[in-house]
C-alpha cells in the first residue's frame, strides 16, 4: 500500500505452493499478540481430511515456510471443532515464540454422542497432549474465546 497514491498491490504468488497444500478451513486462530505483525507465521484452524467430508480436524498453517501439519481422528468417529490458542504466560513475549501456548478444541464422538476436549502442544499438534471426555454432548458449532481475566 503506498500511502500517497493510494496503490495497493497483492502477490499471491508466494503462497500458491501453500494454497497446493491446505485444506479447506474456517474459523482460524491466531496468537494475538503476533496477529498485527507483518511476521506472522501460524494460523490455526479446523480443516477437511483426507478421508473426510466436512470439517473434522485441526491444521496448523505455517506461511513462513510455506507448509501444515493436520491431525485428525477421523477414523475413530471424532469430530473436531474450532480451535482455540491459548499462550504461555510471559512478559517478556521475547523470550517465547508465536507458536508457544496451547490449542485447544473440542470434538465430537459420533459413535457416543459424545464431546470430547483436546489439548495440543500449539508448536506440534501431531498428537494431543491429554483427550478428556465429557460426559454430555456440546452442541456442534459451539465456538469459545480464552480470556485471560
Amino acid at each position: 500500500l503506498d500511502i500517497n497514491s493510494g496503490d495497493f498491490e497483492l502477490s499471491l504468488d508466494h503462497y500458491k505452493e501453500l494454497n497446493d497444500k491446505i485444506e479447506a478451513f474456517e474459523l482460524p486462530e491466531v496468537n494475538y499478540k503476533y496477529m498485527s505483525s507483518s511476521d506472522m507465521r501460524y494460523l490455526y484452524t479446523n480443516s477437511i481430511s483426507e478421508n473426510g467430508l466436512f470439517l473434522d480436524s485441526l491444521q496448523k498453517i505455517d506461511f513462513k515456510t510455506n507448509s501444515n501439519q493436520v491431525y485428525t481422528d477421523i477414523d475413530n468417529g471424532i469430530y473436531l471443532y474450532s480451535p482455540l490458542f491459548i499462550p504461555f504466560d510471559a512478559s517478556d513475549i521475547s523470550l517465547i515464540g508465536e507458536d508457544s501456548g496451547f490449542i485447544i478444541c473440542y470434538g465430537y464422538n459420533i459413535n457416543k454422542h459424545n464431546s470430547l476436549i483436546y489439548i495440543f502442544d500449539a508448536s506440534d499438534i501431531s498428537m494431543p497432549m491429554t483427550i478428556m471426555e465429557l460426559p454430555v454432548h456440546v452442541p456442534i458449532l459451539f465456538h469459545g474465546a480464552f480470556v485471560k481475566e
